[in-house]
């Protein structure tokens, strides 16, 4: 018995999201809402204040895997990669954390 194996197009297909300018938590909020289960690639068209932590205008969020009702965590780079940030939801009290790593 031979088993297919899903192609990349179809992969993509199924769990990229769209690229999405944000200029918000509130825009990351929408983008996570509407794309449960998908793979985000979200780009800050401003700076973005996260409880004292500020991402720089033109930074780009990966986030590998939207979850509904559980914690994430994604990646962020500028576009200079003069920066690089861990992201983080808690679900349980749905705050977004950054951290800088580098």
């Amino acid at each position: 018995m031979s088993k297919k194996l899903a192609t990349k197009e179809y992969v993509d297909k199924e769990v990229v999201g769209p690229r999405i300018a944000i200029n918000s938590i509130s825009d990351i909020n929408n983008a996570i809402s509407n794309y449960y289960g998908k793979t985000l690639y979200l780009v800050t068209e401003q700076s973005i204040n996260f409880g004292g932590a500020t991402l720089p205008a033109y930074s780009i969020i990966i986030i590998p895997c939207v979850c509904a009702n559980t914690d994430m965590i994604g990646f962020v780079s500028n576009i200079s990669v003069s920066g690089f940030w861990a992201i983080g939801y808690r679900a349980n009290t749905q705050v977004w954390s950054i951290r800088q790593i580098y």
